[in-house]
């Protein structure tokens, strides 16, 4: 039982989860290097979970500052960060949850020229967080090549039910628009398969521009994040 692993030594912060997964796998968590591509509404909250889990290093990628629009879902969007790069308010947020974790941001556009100086052979597990479908393949792609396992996440705007997400392989995936897109170029590209994170909920009618609120985002950024922690300790926990 993971709990007869108990060690009243460890960190203080990670006594508690200790508790549920044993010391060992804290451990690999904290030797873990996690890659989060896009700080919204979905991977803020997934580098949230992450960093509160244990993981040792985070790489953070993400062009954009804090915006007003941001603020109804987006956890690192507070008044007090408007204008301000999202990757460097993430990074200060890492550093006042666990000044230990070690915080590698790049404040860039990612494109398919600068995707290896992001990621390496030292990335243990990617999170693409981003809606864009040439940035997502870029970083599938990139994966592949380095042999780094990568879980996807699809669109979770014009969306409001959190209980319709769920992990699939991509080629198992319906309704999102954005998956749709995905898996026709994961099949141009010969991708063989893909895990992803996505909602079956048909999606709203809205205006042009996408609309949110925040359960779904959030809810995709921790299902994605709780799938890279049971990843990296050869865990069962979804």
């Amino acid at each position: 039982m993971p709990g007869l692993m108990y060690n009243s030594n460890m960190d203080d912060i990670y006594l508690k989860t200790s508790i549920l997964l044993g010391n060992e796998k804290i451990i690999k968590l904290k030797q873990s290097r996690v890659a989060v591509f896009g700080l919204g509404g979905v991977g803020s909250f997934a580098v949230e979970a992450l960093v509160r889990s244990g993981i040792g290093s985070i790489v953070l990628t993400d062009k954009d500052v804090f915006e007003e629009s941001n603020l109804n879902r987006q956890l690192f969007a507070l008044k007090s960060t408007l204008n301000q790069n999202k990757t460097t308010v993430a990074c200060n947020r890492i550093k006042d949850i666990n000044p230990a974790c070690n915080a590698d941001i790049h404040t860039c556009a990612l494109t398919e020229h600068n995707v290896f100086d992001i990621i390496d052979n030292d990335t243990n597990f990617v999170i693409d967080a981003i809606d864009d479908v040439d940035g997502k393949i870029a970083i599938i792609k990139s994966c592949m090549h380095l042999n780094i396992p990568v879980i996807s996440v699809m669109g979770t705007g014009n969306k409001t039910d959190l209980t319709k997400l769920k992990i699939a392989d991509i080629y198992a995936t319906n309704t999102c628009p954005l998956a749709k897109a995905v898996r026709t170029r994961c099949r141009k590209e010969n991708i063989p398969s893909l895990p992803c994170v996505y909602s079956s909920e048909i999606p709203k009618i809205t205006p042009s521009t996408p609309s949110s609120m925040i359960f779904v985002p959030a809810a995709a950024g921790l299902l994605a994040a709780q799938y890279t922690v049971n990843y990296l300790t050869n865990s069962d926990m979804i």
